[in-house]
């Protein structure tokens, strides 16, 4: 139905922008920080980083969502479902940058490391992108009936409650739909 890409503008044209600051974030606070222990430097800037992330992308994510099922999007819902998404990049940032740090002197080239490392990581936070995907889903509807498998939540909702609603839904497998 010529849906393949829909929504696919916003996310592309930022999509660099955001990554190229998510990595000068977590470089700028992690010199900030240089007296403190590698460790508490390191999860320091990745959960800046994380954070800006978040703020960054929520609103481009719902804007997609909302192209992809073919509703107008409004500005005033942008962070509704900021909660699930911060989980989200709470978790994939300090993931994607220790596994690039670890990954990186094996390959020897950023952009390869950069690659699995983009791979891995989203490998393995795929249910809470799911959760953040549902909670997106049902702000875009406006908070009305949803569409067959669809989930359904309230807006602003824990990440725990979107997380059982996908859950009661499709069992473990529905945080895995699409995964490919």
């Amino acid at each position: 139905d010529g849906r393949l890409y829909a929504g696919a503008g916003p996310p592309v044209a930022f999509g660099g922008l955001e990554k190229s600051a998510r990595f000068g974030v977590q470089s700028s606070v992690a010199e900030a920080c240089r007296d403190w222990s590698p460790a508490a430097r390191f999860v320091a800037a990745s959960l800046a980083s994380g954070l800006m992330s978040t703020i960054v992308t929520a609103p481009i994510d719902q804007g997609k969502v909302a192209q992809m099922l073919g509703v107008s999007s409004s500005w005033r819902h942008a962070y509704a479902a900021f909660p699930c998404a911060l989980v989200n990049y709470l978790a994939y940032t300090p993931l994607y940058f220790f596994c690039f740090d670890q990954i990186r002197p094996v390959v020897a080239n950023d952009l390869v490391a950069g690659g699995i490392t983009g791979a891995a990581s989203a490998a393995l936070c795929f249910p809470l992108d799911t959760i953040k995907t549902a909670a997106m889903t049902r702000v875009a509807q406006g908070g009305g009936a949803a569409a067959a498998g669809v989930v359904v939540v309230p807006f602003f909702e824990s990440p725990w409650v979107v997380a059982d609603a996908v859950h009661r839904a499709g069992g473990r497998r529905a945080f895995f739909v699409g995964f490919a």
